[in-house]
């Protein structure tokens, strides 16, 4: 087994946990993908996105069956945000085709930059409440 494989097996397996945490694998999958394809495979943005989507749909499928089935899920919400959610994924999959996959990149990191701050700034405030 070639130590590429290897590798991307690897990300794939760590996206899967922190799917399966609820916390969102991309957030990290994409970055990994992009940063290891300098060395390994060459992805752009959009291939990047394509993939943790298509590895996405399998930990989603099991981790939800582990949430449903622990009875952690609140039907109530999920009605009211699974039809416009699957609305803001036709336009969002409609928008990463006509757009540039730089601009996507860059869209991408700064998502990733302000999440970044906010989780920073919701530590400290809970950090002094303690």
């Amino acid at each position: 087994m070639s130590m590429e494989i290897i590798i991307w097996a690897l990300v794939g397996f760590v996206g899967g946990i922190i799917s399966g945490l609820g916390i969102g694998g991309g957030s990290l999958t994409i970055p990994l993908l992009l940063l290891l394809g300098q060395w390994l495979t060459p992805w752009d943005q959009k291939a990047a996105q394509t993939a943790n989507l298509l590895a996405f749909l399998p930990a989603a499928c099991v981790a939800l069956y582990s949430h449903i089935k622990q009875k952690r899920v609140v039907w109530e919400v999920s009605k009211q945000t699974i039809p416009l959610g699957l609305l803001g994924a036709v336009g969002g999959a409609i928008l990463a085709t006509i757009t540039d996959a730089g601009l996507l990149r860059r869209g991408f990191g700064i998502f990733l930059l302000l999440l970044a701050v906010y989780e920073f700034i919701k530590g400290q405030k809970a950090a002094k409440a303690q």
